[in-house]
């Protein structure tokens, strides 16, 4: 993953994102978790060696490097292809994460314990993929 942002940074590999006009899609739970992610690509690039220099260090980062970093953990953290993260991350979130963990507590005091054990699989892998700590180990 750090090789494939380096190799973005010195133009040997051509991101998508580099030329795509939308906003950036925010798949974080709060600014915190921006700041972190922000800051350690912020230090990628910096690190990273290169003739291409980017005229505005921080759009490169928040438009290019932030949504291949996300797309990757998202892969990584769902267990699917990159092609599947890169929908994942297109469709945006539906819900607020709040909004999820209260439909769950409200689901689980009206159903059977079968479907309460996946639900509660379920919220557990849907909080340690939005944790930045989880989200920068998978980078």
């Amino acid at each position: 993953m750090l090789q494939h942002l380096k190799n973005i940074i010195t133009g040997n590999t051509v991101s998508p994102w580099a030329k795509k006009q939308d906003r950036v899609i925010l798949l974080f739970e709060d600014d915190e978790q921006v700041d972190k992610v922000m800051h350690f690509l912020s230090e990628v690039l910096e690190r990273t060696e290169t003739d291409k220099k980017s005229a505005d260090p921080v759009a490169f980062v928040m438009d290019v490097l932030l949504p291949e970093a996300t797309v990757h953990a998202l892969g990584a953290v769902h267990s699917i292809s990159l092609d599947k993260a890169k929908e994942m991350y297109m469709r945006g979130t539906e819900f607020d994460s709040s909004e999820i963990t209260q439909l769950g507590e409200q689901l689980q005091s009206h159903i059977s314990s079968k479907p309460r054990q996946k639900l509660d699989s379920f919220l557990s892998n849907y909080k340690k993929a939005l944790e930045c700590e989880e989200f920068l180990r998978r980078l």
